[in-house]
């Protein structure tokens, strides 16, 4: 065993790199060879010497072999090599030096493995992030930190875009539930997403450029409806960020009166689409719309009132619309046929009460008609009123200020939501934003921006790792990178480390983000 140095210049300038090297045999060509054990070149050249002394017997000790090297320990290397470079890229210059550590920690965390605060500590000691750790405490006061510092953040993380101008954004919205009663001010029961109506919950708008780009994310009470909200995001948007001419994208569940008066006020374009209600009532004034809606390949576009409407069909929509109706009125049936066999006698009045409930919750009454008399319930579908509404099944309309939009660009439009629900899955499902413990409303506000930053580098991780996704998901590549390690070897009194052996794809994804390793 012994040490190499390999010397390279580059830019004028010369540059040295030691290894500790094995020499051996070729056991089919008989050649002398070499390979390399583990990198030294972050020693000092005090040491470089010290350890050539070892292995050349210079000292008291007796000649090393590679059997003499111990290992101590093994950490994980390639996930945080290559969040911690895009951490750096995108965030270390818009964070206070006094809570870098700490977040950095937190964001990274979430992406792999995410912790409790107070098991965050332990993580770090399992990776090779070589940062210096604080106190629980400290990591709550990151929280603060980050809460007082989003809107700042978010306005450098937006001027920092390579295309400064932002014509389009997509908004929505979604919620999470806590375990516990959290912060009074925000923590309500309200429509919950994720079907826990039993735990008090929060709402979470965020805010996308057209490519998915995280923009801004927002913490607003549980109880706000999606119409209440847009008011005051437009406003905020134009205040923060200075935006002009842009449009905005938003589902028909945030689309009211107000809402669109208020865009069309603070002067920006919008694409949202109507709900069933208005898309049956533009059929039926429409002649257009009445002689296309049975021809999927000819689907009618109008202008109204200086806005464009354009009718769109989805088949898989169409299946799921057919497959709900259906559900919900056998569901309903079902019910019903209950009520009739009840064994005990009810009054009119107790039984109309009995069937109200069933057929408000279920929203059948429009495909059903029943008749009480003297205790007994009878009823049928109104089959007519089922058929007609399956003709509008897998339809829907989109309506934009925005006339520049040509022929299907409105649709790939409203489409392009679809970017957000994946960041909304990103945030439940991979980073584990679901159930949020704080209790504290600047904690929380914290939490929920940490997510957001950590959901920025996986954004960009993707982007930078298309071609590698194009045959490998998400999650195998982040697999890939959690498998390189970082091993500790005891030489003597020297610790030496080398990188595991890469296979090809692990390889890669080191090349993409320029890290280099022995």
């Amino acid at each position: 065993m012994y040490i190499k140095t390999c010397t390279r210049k580059k830019g004028g300038k010369t540059y040295k790199t030691h290894y500790l090297a094995e020499g051996y045999r070729d056991k089919v060509t008989g050649v002398v060879k070499h390979k390399h054990i583990l990198s030294l070149s972050k020693m000092t050249d005090k040491m470089i010497l010290a350890i050539k002394a070892v292995l050349n017997n210079d000292t008291q000790i007796e000649k090393v072999r590679l059997e003499d090297l111990e290992v101590v320990g093994a950490k994980e290397y390639g996930s945080v090599a290559v969040f911690a470079k895009l951490f750096d890229q995108y965030f270390t210059d818009l964070i206070d030096a006094k809570y870098l550590a700490e977040l950095k920690a937190i964001v990274i965390n979430k992406i792999f493995d995410p912790k409790s605060k107070n098991s965050l500590n332990n993580w770090v000691k399992q990776v090779d992030l070589g940062l210096p750790f604080s106190d629980t405490d400290k990591l709550y006061e990151s929280m603060d930190y980050l809460e007082e510092s989003q809107a700042e953040i978010e306005k450098k993380l937006l001027l920092g875009r390579s295309t400064k101008n932002l014509e389009l954004v997509l908004y929505d919205l979604t919620s999470t539930y806590f375990e516990g009663k959290g912060a009074e001010n925000l923590c309500k029961y309200g429509y919950s997403r994720d079907h826990r109506s039993d735990r008090v919950q929060i709402n979470i708008g965020l805010i996308t450029t057209e490519d998915g780009t995280p923009v801004g994310v927002e913490v607003l009470a549980g109880n706000m409806a999606d119409k209440s909200t847009m008011q005051d995001k437009i406003k905020e948007l134009k205040d923060k960020f200075n935006l002009k001419n842009i449009t905005f994208v938003f589902d028909r569940g945030m689309k009211s009166k107000a809402n669109l008066k208020s865009i069309q006020e603070q002067g920006y374009d919008y694409v949202t689409a109507l709900s069933h209600a208005e898309l049956k009532t533009k059929a039926e004034s429409n002649q257009s719309i009445q002689m296309s809606i049975f021809d999927k390949k000819n689907l009618a576009e109008f202008t109204i009132d200086d806005k464009k409407y354009l009718l769109c069909h989805n088949p898989s929509k169409q299946l799921k619309d057919q497959i709900t109706r259906n559900l919900l009125i056998t569901k309903t049936e079902s019910k019903l046929i209950a009520i009739q066999n009840l064994k005990k006698e009810y009054t009119d009045n107790i039984i109309q009460d009995k069937v109200s409930k069933i057929i408000n919750h279920t929203k059948c009454e429009k495909y059903l008609t029943y008749q009480i008399a003297n205790g007994q319930l009878t009823f049928l579908r109104k089959q007519e009123v089922i058929d007609r509404d399956e003709q509008y099944d897998g339809f829907y309309m989109i309506e934009t200020t925005n006339t520049k939009l040509v022929g299907d660009q409105a649709e790939r439009t409203y489409k392009s939501l679809q970017l957000v629900e994946r960041a909304f899955d990103s945030l439940k499902n991979h980073l584990e934003i679901r159930p949020v413990f704080h209790y504290k409303e600047s904690r929380i506000k914290g939490h929920i921006f940490s997510c957001f930053m950590a959901y920025y580098l996986l954004h960009k991780f993707k982007q930078q790792t298309k071609e590698l996704l194009t045959n490998n998901s998400l999650d195998d590549l982040l697999t890939e990178l959690k498998c390189i390690k970082k091993t500790y070897f005891k030489l003597d009194k020297f610790i030496l480390e080398k990188i595991t052996n890469r296979t090809e794809t692990q390889q890669d994804l080191l090349n993409i983000f320029q890290i280099r390793v022995l």
